[in-house]
């Protein structure tokens, strides 16, 4: 499949940055059957892509979404918010923080908890 992709699409695939997953059902004999597995990493589950979590799975919705809520709060440390006029905090608000959150929330549902704890913050600078 990935020669066929290359010599159809013209592009080439980065295999270093390429991974692959099997779900639990998949035999042991049926994965080593898989060519090039020497060269693509085999993971248990993905991490991110484009900055966002590419699986969500059982685990808690909480946790795996906690990184908007730490993104949002290292920005906001970030500035200082007393030194500002109010229409410079908006301005920040409205194109930094809220974008960090818009970003996920279009792929995902946020959790209520977490939306409301980083709208809860917003206010707060």
């Amino acid at each position: 499949m990935i020669n066929l992709y290359q010599t159809t699409s013209g592009q080439l695939i980065n295999l270093d940055k390429s991974e692959i997953s099997f779900s639990r059902n998949v035999l042991e004999e049926k994965k080593n059957h898989v060519p090039r597995l020497d060269t693509i990493k085999v993971v248990e589950c993905h991490s991110k892509y484009l900055g966002l979590p590419a699986f969500v799975g059982i685990r808690s919705k909480h946790q795996i979404f906690n990184f908007v809520q730490d993104r949002v709060s290292k920005k906001l440390k970030g500035w200082k918010g007393n030194t500002m006029s109010f229409a410079a905090r908006v301005v920040l608000i409205k194109f930094v923080v809220q974008a960090i959150h818009a970003y996920v929330m279009s792929c995902f549902k946020l959790p209520d908890g977490l939306y409301e704890h980083v709208e809860s913050m917003i206010s707060r600078f």
